[in-house]
Formats: C-alpha cells, sequence, structure tokens
C-alpha cells in the first residue's frame, strides 16, 4: 500500500493568514463613492463618483466650470465634512 505524503497539507491556514493582514485595505472605489455622497450633500447638487480622484490627500474633481464653482465656494464646509467622515483631505482641486 502506498501513502501519498503531502508536504503543503496545512497549505490553507498559512494562506489565510497571509491574506488575513490585506482584510483592513478599502476599496478606493467605495472610498470615490462616499466621497461624492457626502460632497453632495454639501452642495445639494448629485455628483457621481466618475466626477472624483484621489491622489494621496487632494481631491480632484472633473467637472464643468458651475460645478467647480460651487465647489470651491464650499470648500471649507466640504473639507470638513471629509475629515469628520475619516477622509483626511488637505486640498480640492
Amino acid at each position: 500500500m502506498y501513502r501519498l505524503y503531502l508536504p503543503f497539507t496545512n497549505m490553507n491556514f498559512s494562506i489565510n493568514s497571509f491574506f488575513e493582514k490585506y482584510k483592513h485595505l478599502k476599496n478606493p472605489k467605495d472610498d470615490k463613492i462616499r466621497i461624492a455622497i457626502i460632497i453632495s450633500d454639501v452642495l445639494g447638487i448629485e455628483i457621481g463618483e466618475e466626477l472624483v480622484e484621489i491622489k494621496k490627500d487632494t481631491l480632484s474633481i472633473k467637472a464643468d466650470s458651475y460645478l467647480k464653482t460651487e465647489i470651491f465656494m464650499r470648500k471649507d464646509k466640504i473639507l470638513e465634512a471629509l475629515n469628520q467622515n475619516k477622509f483626511f483631505i488637505t486640498e480640492i482641486r
């Protein structure tokens, strides 16, 4: 009778423990959606997630001049709302 030796029988455990350290990472798309919702609440104008870009601590909005004017007029309120929701954005462009 032959025995099959599997040296990596505990492989599931090691893979699970490897990926355990990445569970806390957030999906960037979820952040964009939440940021768009926060900005929409402050402005009273619906903003789509496709207009939002995040790079480090800077938020870029790809929008027409009317919307950008509204955003910059209420920039301080938007930054405050974002920081209250644990988005540490320091600049809006």
